[in-house]
């Protein structure tokens, strides 16, 4: 005994389900009520004294650690690169906003 099946028709109910799951969940939300909610839920926070935490200032220390490491970086490369020449950094210039030109001097 072997089933076949035909995949176009397996595939066709497939979508079918998935569309008709999906407009019961369209049908069954209220998406006003859970807005709704979450706005009950943060005034419930803000009562009881718990604010935004400490997240946004953990995120900002953690961007400026990350660009005080990039500065450090590209000021490194620069100081090796003139080092390599047997010379001293003393200038450079922006010739674009990714191209930029540095002169070592003896």
């Amino acid at each position: 005994m072997s089933i076949t099946l035909d995949r176009q028709q397996v595939s066709l109910s497939r979508r079918r389900e998935a569309v008709l799951e999906l407009a019961s969940r369209v049908a069954t939300s209220d998406p006003l009520g859970a807005l709704a909610s979450r706005r009950a839920a943060l005034a419930e926070r803000r009562a009881g004294g718990v604010a935004n935490g400490v997240a946004p200032v953990v995120a900002f220390i953690v961007l400026v650690a990350v660009l005080a490491l990039l500065a450090a970086a590209i000021s490194i490369a620069v100081l090796i690169f003139c080092s390599q020449k047997g010379m001293n950094f003393e200038w450079y210039v922006h010739t674009s906003w990714f191209e930029v030109k540095v002169a070592c001097k003896k």
